[in-house]
């Protein structure tokens, strides 16, 4: 059942009209990514002022999630899935009176869970185009039932003329219904609406809005903003949205003087296209940062000359710029403010300043949106067998251990430290996740370096193909995660497309050899902080294994990657060759 984002209250009313008290009546099943853990946040402030008891399961992939949906059996009465489950039919899991929820900003829903008016309850935030969603599912017609109608000569000859003229219109209808199915389904996979800010649509319904539940939406928008899952357009609508409730929120911040008073507030503020410039120097946020590395074509400028060109440009002596932000003259931070939008259209780069949020978290320190994310998503990818030493300091909150069952503590340990780091007043655990996010960005870099200086880039006609042999102990710490695959693959292809190479051959394919798997992520031309286009490569991955009947697994909530027995991945590189974007 479609519920409109305006009415997106009725969906915690069902919720809660179907509790019973002191029992669990619901379970959250939540993605691994930083925007369903802003709205998982969220979600369970909003259950906890209910008092109502609930369980979270954090999930990985598909198989997680339907395991997950398989133990909770009748136990529960509403099933709620964060970033998870549109793209799913639904409808295979609903067993007696269980209800599902959707929170999920993956795209297109699958159909079945739209026509569900029982069991199944979706949000439309008006950018998922279900005005294309077919209403009916395509109906096999056996040979028999083509037939039949040219076989049956009983009755008048007019009786024979209508069921003939019925016949044609139910195959005009058939057709008509596999091409809706067709249109809606080979756009590809695509993002709308951040999970976390329809969340908090859902508190500012229930009257729950506060600064806290703000700054998880804003992480949300961020988060698919740096990472390239909203279009411009799209993140400048939620900006707005989200903007109002800062001033709304915020007004009495404003109004107060000295830091120590405003500890907590949300404030608007332009923010650099550099990597935790706050975090570590000037020099080093801009040299990490995978739109200026591109614009300013780093990767063939290994001593740094345009970078520092760069620099004289703004008038800021190399000595300032490489030392440590916080401790940099504010004379030159006021430059950098001043002269960036000048001085950078004249490298190209126009758009190096957006619009974004900082929080105050203490007396002298302000947070950024973008400096958070990094910091969650990079403890979500860390390596897991290396976390517990890089966080042995680090004690889960008293509600998270509450929370934690000895199975899901050791499975999912990045899950609840990066929980933790949202919820966390202390500022140790973010600190941490920065120097990890750091780490990995330092790796990426070199890493993209490294495939394009050796020419291990293969052409194809229409995408780009590389293959990571895993041989390197920064291979094997920072690219056994699917997300992180995904990253490199998008540096990739944004250096391609500064090379000034078609549209065509901007996509690209990286694959990682994982023992007797290779993983394979899809990135397509267009993905980028201006634009965002649907990703066809799911689709594709899955029509070539099952033509060719190979063994495969395509598991991640990401449709476009697949992995592939390694003794039948050339067989499938040279299938998918002729791959073409629609």
């Amino acid at each position: 059942m479609k519920i409109l984002l305006n009415n997106i209250k009725e969906c915690f009313q069902k919720i809660l009209k179907r509790s019973e008290f002191g029992k669990t009546s619901v379970c959250i099943i939540v993605s691994l990514d930083v925007d369903a853990i802003c709205a998982l946040r969220i979600l369970t402030s909003l259950l906890n002022r209910e008092n109502l008891q609930f369980r979270m399961i954090p999930v990985s992939g598909y198989s997680e999630m339907t395991e997950a949906i398989q133990k909770c059996g009748n136990m529960y009465k509403s099933i709620i899935l964060l970033n998870c489950g549109n793209v799913y039919d639904m409808s295979d899991f609903i067993k007696g009176d269980i209800k599902f929820f959707i929170f999920d900003s993956h795209k297109p829903i699958n159909h079945n869970n739209v026509n569900n008016e029982k069991s199944i309850y979706i949000i439309d935030d008006g950018m998922g185009q279900l005005e294309k969603c077919p209403e009916e599912e395509i109906k096999e017609m056996s040979d028999g039932d083509e037939d039949s109608i040219d076989e049956d000569d009983s009755g008048s000859h007019s009786s024979q003329i209508q069921r003939k003229q019925q016949q044609k219109l139910q195959r005009s209808l058939r057709k008509q219904l596999i091409q809706m199915h067709e249109d809606y389904y080979s756009q590809g996979t695509y993002y709308s609406r951040p999970s976390s800010t329809v969340v908090y649509t859902l508190a500012q319904q229930m009257n729950h809005d506060c600064n806290d539940h703000l700054w998880y939406a804003i992480l949300g928008l961020t988060d698919a903003y740096i990472h390239m899952r909203l279009n411009q357009k799209n993140y400048d609508l939620i900006f707005e949205e989200l903007q109002n409730e800062v001033i709304r929120l915020n007004i009495h911040f404003e109004e107060t003087q000295g830091d120590a008073k405003k500890i907590g507030g949300v404030f608007i503020e332009n923010e650099y296209k550099f990597l935790l410039m706050r975090q570590q120097s000037l020099y080093n946020s801009m040299y990490y940062s995978s739109y200026v590395g591109t614009k300013l074509k780093l990767w063939k400028d290994r001593d740094n000359k345009r970078l520092e060109e760069f620099m004289a440009k703004l008038g800021i002596p190399l000595n300032e710029a490489k030392q440590d932000f916080r401790y940099m003259n504010q004379k030159y931070k006021q430059i950098l403010k001043s002269q960036i939008a000048e001085v950078a259209s004249k490298f190209q780069m126009d758009d190096i300043l957006y619009r974004s949020f900082v929080r105050q978290s203490d007396t002298k320190i302000q947070i950024a949106a973008s400096d958070m994310v990094y910091a969650v998503n990079a403890i979500l990818e860390y390596p897991q067998a290396l976390l517990s030493k890089q966080l042995m300091q680090h004690q889960c909150s008293e509600v998270i251990e509450k929370l934690k069952t000895s199975e899901t503590a050791a499975k999912f340990q990045n899950f609840f430290c990066a929980l933790d780091t949202l919820g966390s007043k202390s500022d140790d655990l973010f600190q941490q996740g920065v120097q990890m996010a750091l780490e990995f960005q330092a790796a990426l870099v070199d890493e993209a370096n490294n495939l394009i200086e050796n020419n291990e880039l293969y052409p194809c006609k229409h995408f780009r193909y590389g293959i990571l042999k895993n041989e390197s102990p920064q291979q094997k710490k920072f690219f056994q995660h699917p997300q992180s695959l995904q990253k490199l693959a998008l540096l990739l292809m944004d250096i391609y497309k500064e090379k000034g190479y078609k549209q065509s051959n901007k996509s690209v394919i990286l694959v990682n050899q994982l023992g007797e798997l290779f993983m394979v992520v899809g990135v397509v031309g267009g993905m980028s902080f201006s634009g965002q286009e649907k990703n066809q490569f799911g689709q594709y991955f899955l029509r070539k294994v099952q033509e060719l009947n190979l063994q495969f697994r395509q598991d991640s909530f990401e449709t476009s990657v697949i992995e592939i027995h390694k003794d039948d991945f050339p067989n499938f590189i040279d299938a998918i060759t002729d791959f073409k974007k629609n």
